[in-house]
């Protein structure tokens, strides 16, 4: 068994020394240098080797083929050293003279395959994609000197880009941050059609932790949730705690309205300063796709019971841990216009778009109940369908009774 030793860096501070397997890319053995450089998840060897295969492409990416190109995802990532726009870790071999001034992909341009609008005044051999996470076959690109990430979607239909757009325009009337979303044209090499384009909300001064690492932390204890563990540990590195509980309230009420099934630990996270290793504050919302019912009817008997793929099971679990409900304000919501508007651009929108609606409006009663202090839980005694004083205010998917657009 050939092995090659690489020196895992944060920026140009060396973190960890690693034994990686050459016909796998898996680490056989590592050797911490910077303790607090290091991944925050690390522990040992076998945490190590989860944090670096979730780095790579995931197995179950649509049409990683084209990127791989017969390759492993590691060895690919360790070809392209490890590189993302996503945080500062990359990998370098112990005897050369790189530094990050050299290879980071926040200040030197790439080239994803399959694309050609990019700016190539100092292209190097370096790619993001080998490190780009989620289901969907995505590319970064370089517009005008700033990176993009470029998503498509499951299917003929372009719904999960569509919604991308919907939970946008929601967070805009919140006043909630959020990661932008807009509407783009595919080249055929991710499939045609309508996808969506975003900018990339990290810099060389702001990388992203998800949640997923945050909960390695430490040592927590068993009369500690997970969920709150995670939260305390962002308080304990530097985020004010009403500002993360709110976040945190708005992000699973959010969520709720849009039927988002896959707010899973990844899907989150923190912005970190590199240098200090301080926690700045919750990153933007970002990937909600996989919402408004975008791969099963609305059915009103099982809306009390959806399944995510998140802390809990089930979206009525999660909601048992907010703090705040009243923070989604239902006065500031997207309405009919707007749905019938950016839904009516797929094609195959009269197959859902009904059934969108109603499952959208059920969504919107239930939160009302929920602030006005009922219960969801249809087996408790204060479940708001068995009681004759709740009346819901916005009883009808009209333009009239929704905020306009």
């Amino acid at each position: 068994m050939s092995t090659t030793t690489y020196i895992l860096m944060h920026r140009d501070i060396p973190a960890v020394e690693l034994l990686v397997n050459d016909n796998t890319g898996i680490i056989k053995r590592s050797k911490i240098i910077n303790v607090n450089h290091a991944p925050i998840c690390y522990k040992d060897n076998e945490s190590l080797n989860n944090w670096w295969e979730r780095r790579s492409i995931p197995k179950y990416q649509q049409n990683k083929e084209i990127l791989l190109n017969g390759q492993t995802s590691l060895l690919y990532m360790i070809q392209n050293l490890g590189l993302s726009v996503i945080d500062n870790y990359w990998i370098k071999r112990p005897e050369t003279n790189l530094s990050w001034d050299d290879i980071n992909l926040y200040t030197h341009d790439f080239a994803e395959k399959d694309f050609s609008f990019t700016n190539t005044n100092s292209l190097n051999s370096f790619t993001p994609g080998s490190t780009t996470q989620g289901e969907l076959q995505k590319r970064w690109v370089i517009i005008n000197g700033i990176r993009y990430l470029i998503k498509g979607n499951l299917g003929p239909m372009y719904r999960q880009s569509i919604n991308e757009v919907f939970a946008t325009k929601l967070h805009e009337m919140q006043g909630m941050p959020h990661t932008t979303y807009e509407l783009f044209d595919l080249p055929a090499a991710l499939g045609s059609g309508i996808g969506c384009i975003s900018k990339n909300f990290t810099t060389e001064d702001l990388e992203f932790i998800p949640a997923y690492d945050i909960t390695g932390m430490g040592n927590k204890t068993n009369s500690t949730s997970i969920y709150q563990y995670y939260i305390d540990t962002c308080v304990m590195m530097g985020i004010n705690r009403e500002i993360m509980q709110d976040f945190m309230d708005y992000q699973i009420m959010s969520d709720f309205l849009l039927s988002n099934i896959d707010r899973h630990l990844l899907n989150f996270g923190i912005l970190r300063d590199p240098i200090s290793l301080q926690f700045i504050c919750p990153a933007p919302i970002f990937d909600t796709g996989n919402s408004m019912f975008f791969n099963t009817d609305y059915n009103e008997k099982t809306v009390f019971d959806i399944r995510v793929n998140s802390w809990y099971k089930t979206e009525l679990q999660l909601l048992n841990q907010v703090q705040n409900p009243q923070i989604l304000d239902l006065d500031k919501i997207p309405g009919e216009e707007y749905i019938n508007d950016i839904y009516g651009k797929d094609k195959y929108s009269v197959v859902y778009l009904d059934n969108l609606k109603a499952g959208y409006l059920k969504k919107i009663e239930m939160i009302e109940a929920l602030q006005k202090g009922y219960s969801l839980n249809w087996r408790s005694e204060n479940f708001y369908g068995k009681q004759k004083t709740f009346i819901l205010e916005h009883d009808s998917l009209s333009c009239d009774n929704f905020v306009k657009d």
